[in-house]
């Protein structure tokens, strides 16, 4: 009867083993496809399954637009209610844009 506890014991340990194992497993599968799910989703592609070669590429210079700055003289004044108070804000303001045409009709 000892040899028949003695044969019985050893394929719990494989069993437990290969339990360890499947979990491992499952767990970088999963952090593999996380990661991959997020470089698929967020645009940028998988490395190295990219349809576009590098050789076609063609980025475009940008090139620099200074800015244009607009400042209004006037303060723009308002009230606001406060704990129950009346208070009075005060803002002077400045706008900015590249495009000068934007900035003439906010002068008007």
């Amino acid at each position: 009867m000892a040899e028949n506890n003695e044969s019985e014991a050893a394929p719990a340990k494989k069993g437990k083993l290969k339990l360890i194992i499947m979990l491992v497993v499952v767990v970088i599968l999963a952090i593999v496809l996380s990661v991959v799910g997020t470089l698929w989703f967020l645009g940028d592609g998988l490395p190295g399954m990219g349809g576009d070669d590098g050789e076609s590429e063609e980025v475009a210079e940008e090139t620099f637009i200074p800015s244009s700055y607009h400042q209004i003289d006037k303060a723009i004044v308002t009230t606001v209610q406060a704990e129950g108070r009346q208070r009075y804000a005060q803002v002077y303001l400045a706008l900015e844009s590249t495009d000068q045409q934007a900035l003439e009709a906010a002068k008007l």
